[in-house]
């Protein structure tokens, strides 16, 4: 997922070519509007709604048909009685503005399923989960047991 505003059309064609052919065919490709506003103020863009930083208006398409995925960290406790590390964990490693941990998901199962239930609600098709290299495996089996179960389809 790349924000559409920070690249040149043509060269980010390219760049998005060589990566598929090198990976064999294996790029999934998106385009988002930006989630940052110090990102767009840095680079002396402006920061208006969703769908006038994906340029909806000016190219005659609906907003409304747009897909709505989030990048987010994934930071997930089997109890409430880890959850306190686990928390501590995410801001050391992802506390940085661009990771915006306040919008991620951290908390215990139950917690990631009304989270992602009420984003769901709201229109969010997918998410797309940053979770770190060392214990990613554990989190992702813990998610798939206790979180995907219990989501709406």
């Amino acid at each position: 997922m790349l924000c559409n505003n920070f690249r040149r059309p043509a060269v980010l064609g390219r760049m998005a070519t060589s990566s598929d052919v090198i990976s064999g065919g294996r790029l999934e490709f998106g385009l988002g509007s930006g989630s940052i506003p110090g990102e767009h103020r840095q680079a002396e863009l402006p920061w208006g709604s969703a769908g006038e930083r994906a340029e909806c208006t000016r190219i005659g398409r609906d907003p409304a048909t747009i897909r709505h995925s989030r990048q987010a960290v994934l930071a997930i406790a089997e109890n409430e009685r880890e959850l306190p590390g686990v928390r501590a964990r995410a801001h050391r490693h992802y506390g940085a503005e661009a990771f915006a941990l306040d919008e991620g998901y951290v908390g215990t199962p139950a917690m990631l399923v009304d989270r992602l239930t009420e984003r769901a609600g709201q229109g969010m098709d997918s998410v797309i989960f940053m979770t770190g290299a060392k214990p990613a495996a554990a989190r992702m089996e813990l998610f798939a047991a206790e979180v995907i179960p219990h989501l709406p389809n």
